[in-house]
């Protein structure tokens, strides 16, 4: 496996921004006006994924417990697919094949 060069992270200005920054975050600075060193802008970024991911987790996990345990619920589902979101666009295309 070849390695390629690691190119050097462009800092920039508010007046010369980096290409492909939409706007000011990479410039926000400490209360002392200095910037943060890049490993604690990776390390907040981090942490800001994987806090999402886990709340995903939970999310999926405690629906998943819900319908499981109402009958009912799993019955409605299974008649009504169309009330699954993304259920109801794959069974749209299934049908087209």
């Amino acid at each position: 496996m070849a390695l390629r060069a690691v190119q050097p992270i462009h800092r920039g200005s508010p007046t010369d921004p980096a290409p492909g920054r939409a706007d000011g975050t990479g410039y926000t600075t400490f209360p002392d006006g200095t910037l943060p060193e890049v490993i604690d802008v990776v390390r907040v970024a981090a942490n800001l994924f994987a806090a999402g991911q886990e709340t995903t987790v939970r999310l999926l996990g405690a629906t998943l417990l819900l319908i499981g345990e109402r009958p009912e619920l799993q019955t409605l589902l299974r008649e009504h697919r169309e009330l699954i979101p993304i259920s109801s666009r794959r069974h749209s295309a299934l049908k087209l094949r």
